[in-house]
């Protein structure tokens, strides 16, 4: 202890990287699986079936329905694409396998984010500032979890903080700062199309401080990056550049009460609530009070939360590129224009107490959320009937819960030219009876997956009215905490997954 005591002391950084280190590695070995809908079946799943011969999300101009693009950037699934084909190439395939080095390559471009966490802070404030957020950001309850995942809105945020340090590392700002955090900021834009707003707090920055030519350089570099990482691929797809960018814009305005529409203040009511009151509080006030002093955070991730509150369509994810910079600022104003005031000096117990709130809520969750398999039995499920793909031509989904079954990762069974049937309250039995009716009984779905054990044995009853030889195969059980959430919340269907194999079409 006397010994951590002493390099925290005097090597804060190097026990802090450790830290990040350690943790990350954990979640590179046990968090499998993927978080969200989005960072497996817009990022793998496509960037796979690529490899494999297929186009499963048909993105691309030869499957497109309808003839144009479908506003998906295909910079970074493009990036996961000239990964898997290399591992392909040298004799690696097994989806797990994959899925081990995926998460290594992102908990390594993480520890930026850490480090360089650090470095802004003690740029801008002190050291002991930076080692409160260098601490937050290596063990936080949600980061090593995070940090293993394909979410574009967590891959984009190392680009945005190599960024802000070009322009923050030296006194003297030269043309190569200018250049260097203009590459990188294009990059986090070629990840995640709306850090375009957190770039325009940047921009507006530099025009504050009279920065006149080198937010020409700055700005140029910027378009001519983009363009070359996006612009040029889709005239490549499409014929004209940033085709993919048109119609996502396009999809947003159109379609933008379509999604999840919450009220302004539900993204500031997010990060009060995820970074646990009362520190949050705190950290609020802060970057408040601190906000001329440390405009070139401040201001971009102001006008990013802005222009996003404005936006009808809110989900948490979306707001998580800023969620790093919010908490640099954060701690460096409050520790800055809170604590030293003489009411603060006097109630000193009330911000310790605030503090160990936060990290004795953190680290209880801590141990659970980095090592979460996140939608273990969809995944488990897929990866158990890997083994006998060659088998499988068609597969019936039975989720009497819900409207449809939630979709299933046909990454983890390494075939993509499978028939899905569903049973669920949307789609009736009926339903899937009046589709296979003209079918051959040898051409019946090998496997039936029915999800969650309400009403299971009717349910079974039922699919036997068309399909009387299924038998059990397997059981696959949720993770304990996507056990948890699906118990909490119905929108969460991580429910149990019971395997039955059609033994008459299987032998056939």
């Amino acid at each position: 202890m006397i010994y951590l005591k002493r390099i925290w002391n005097e090597q804060p950084l190097t026990l802090v990287m450790l830290t990040a280190i350690f943790l990350r590695l954990l979640a590179v070995i046990f968090s499998k699986g993927f978080g969200m809908h989005d960072d497996h079946f817009l990022v793998i799943e496509a960037a796979q079936s690529w490899v494999d011969g297929y186009d499963y999300n048909d993105w691309l101009p030869h499957n497109s329905h309808t003839g144009h693009a479908t506003g998906h950037s295909m910079f970074y699934v493009g990036l996961n694409f000239i990964l898997l084909k290399f591992l392909h190439f040298t004799g690696i395939s097994n989806p797990q396998t994959l899925m081990y080095i995926e998460r290594f390559l992102h908990a390594s471009l993480s520890l930026l984010v850490v480090y360089y966490g650090f470095k802004i802070t003690e740029k801008i404030s002190n050291q002991n500032n930076a080692k409160i957020v260098g601490f937050i950001f290596a063990c936080f309850f949600m980061f090593p979890f995070l940090s293993v995942r394909n979410l574009v809105e967590v891959v984009c945020i190392p680009f945005l903080f190599l960024a802000v340090w070009q322009l923050l590392k030296d006194d003297e700002l030269e043309n190569k700062h200018y250049l260097l955090s203009g590459i990188f900021l294009a990059i986090a834009m070629g990840i995640r199309i709306q850090t375009i707003f957190f770039i325009t707090g940047l921009g507006l920055f530099l025009l504050i401080k009279k920065k006149w030519k080198g937010f020409g350089i700055w700005s140029v570099i910027i378009f001519v990056t983009y363009f070359i990482i996006q612009g040029v691929p889709d005239i490549f797809l499409w014929g004209y550049p940033f085709a993919e960018v048109s119609e996502y814009i396009n999809v947003c305005v159109t379609t933008a009460s379509a999604y999840i529409v919450l009220p302004w203040f539900s993204y500031l009511l997010f990060i009060l609530g995820i970074l646990i009151p009362p520190i949050s509080i705190f950290m609020l006030i802060g970057y408040i009070k601190g906000f001329r002093k440390y405009l070139i955070l401040t201001l971009p991730v102001f006008i990013f939360l802005l222009i996003h509150s404005v936006i009808s369509n809110k989900q948490e994810r979306f707001i998580l590129p800023v969620l790093p910079f919010f908490i640099i600022t954060g701690v460096a104003g409050m520790n800055e224009f809170i604590i030293n005031k003489p009411f603060w000096q006097k109630h000193k117990k009330i911000i310790k107490v605030s503090w160990i709130i936060f990290w004795s809520l953190s680290f209880i969750a801590l141990p659970f959320v980095t090592v979460h398999y996140s939608k273990q039995s969809r995944c488990e499920a897929m990866y158990y009937l890997n083994h006998y793909k060659s088998n499988i031509t068609s597969l019936l989904l039975n989720d009497m819960n819900y409207n449809e079954p939630e979709m299933i990762p046909l990454f983890y069974l390494g075939k993509w030219d499978v028939g899905i049937y569903m049973i669920s309250k949307g789609k009736t039995f009926s339903h899937f009876k009046n589709q296979i009716k003209l079918i051959d009984k040898k051409y019946y779905p090998q496997f039936v997956l029915f999800f969650g054990e309400k009403d299971l044995s009717a349910r079974i009853d039922t699919v036997k009215q068309v399909m009387p030889y299924i038998v059990p195969e397997k059981i696959i059980y949720p993770s304990l905490i996507d056990h948890l959430l699906c118990r909490i919340n119905r929108h969460n269907n991580n429910q149990t997954v019971f395997i039955y194999r059609n033994i008459y079409s299987f032998n056939h």
